[in-house]
């Protein structure tokens, strides 16, 4: 307080900071690089993005709960927009840099069936191409420069559907 006037209360309520969660992100971090090693010490590959997803969805449905309990109702528009404004910018900046670097490097080829995966990228659908392809994250055949993103296009979809899906179960 200065001059006896009450303190600014913050536009947006910050969670306090979770050692708890941020150690278990570092460890599905450390998972993830331990699998990309090749070391064989860690099969399967989704361990450390699964627990992503647990943390996430974790973190998501207490968010949404606390607004529900709160005021019956889930602000769509406010959920929304934060989810754009945290991934959009950066998701689109390796997006574009990614189609960039395909365009320059990568084989005629190539380069067709890659942009229309940066297009599904573009939709945060493309492990829904991959499935409809028959590609497998794991093998080592034709891989798309964009293969990385089908844990952010699941996890867009979990946030599309799941805080409707958790207002009708209110």
């Amino acid at each position: 307080m200065v001059n006896g006037a009450q303190p600014l209360e913050p536009a947006v309520a910050r969670s306090p900071y979770r050692p708890d969660i941020q150690g278990l992100r570092g460890i599905a971090v450390l998972l993830v690089v331990v699998y990309h090693t090749g070391s064989g010490w860690l099969s399967g590959g989704y361990v450390g993005v699964d627990v992503f997803f647990v943390i996430s969805g974790y973190l998501i449905t207490n968010h949404l709960l606390a607004g529900l309990t709160k005021t019956a109702r889930i602000d769509f528009g406010q959920f929304y927009a934060r989810r754009i404004r945290r991934i959009l910018p950066a998701s689109f900046v390796v997006l574009i840099l990614t189609s960039l670097a395909t365009l320059v490097f990568a084989s005629p080829i190539i380069r067709r069936t890659a942009l229309k995966d940066a297009f599904w990228t573009a939709l945060y659908v493309p492990n829904i191409r991959f499935a409809l392809q028959g590609r497998d994250y794991l093998a080592e055949t034709y891989p798309s420069p964009f293969q990385h993103y089908w844990s952010v296009g699941v996890e867009e979809q979990f946030y599309l559907l799941w805080p409707l899906l958790l207002l009708l179960l209110w």
